[in-house]
């Protein structure tokens, strides 16, 4: 469920998401696990609108497939001002949850490859517990160890890079891909 503002957001045309996508998925070709997480962060934002904070603190259990699609099961967030997770969805009561958009067949496919190698990973530089999250910090093992998630600064400023080097002549922030999506 999305919320209209009243001031004029930017978003995206649909040749900028598919462009912006393409490069994503092509960069993931090449990339080791470890430098993945923000191109998939980004992937997610793209195809649900979530926002950034609720893409955070997602884990494996959250997907699921309903009535054909997969989708996402949104229950919490993070505080990136407190550095926790909060029960509480913007808009929603303690404990309430709502399903998003759902993911696109190839960013869904990617995922379960993304998950696979995550899991290897992990096992070799011997994390055995990340809190089940699609996004733990993996260039910091004790916050990994502790399930803490990345960060937005990562995905934003590889949104900033990637939208300049595809040439698109408008500010794009992480907002900037819930906007797309709900317009």
């Amino acid at each position: 469920e999305m919320t209209v503002s009243k001031r004029k957001q930017t978003i995206m045309t649909d040749s900028e998401v598919e462009r912006l996508k393409d490069r994503l998925f092509d960069d993931l070709k090449n990339l080791p696990i470890k430098k993945q997480a923000s191109r998939v962060f980004l992937l997610v934002l793209l195809d649900t609108g979530m926002r950034p904070e609720e893409v955070q603190v997602l884990r494996w259990q959250d997907l699921s497939l309903e009535e054909g699609k997969y989708t996402v099961l949104l229950s919490r967030a993070w505080s990136e001002k407190a550095g926790a997770f909060t029960p509480a969805l913007k808009g929603r009561m303690r404990g309430e949850t709502h399903r998003t958009l759902p993911l696109t067949q190839e960013t869904y496919d990617f995922l379960v490859k993304y998950k696979e190698a995550q899991k290897h990973y992990m096992g070799l530089v011997g994390i055995r517990s990340w809190g089940d999250l699609l996004f733990p910090v993996m260039t910091d093992y004790r916050k990994a160890s502790s399930g803490i998630p990345i960060t937005q600064t990562s995905p934003r400023l590889l949104l900033h890079d990637l939208c300049k080097e595809l040439g698109f002549d408008k500010r794009i922030a992480l907002y900037t891909c819930r906007h797309t999506v709900a317009s």
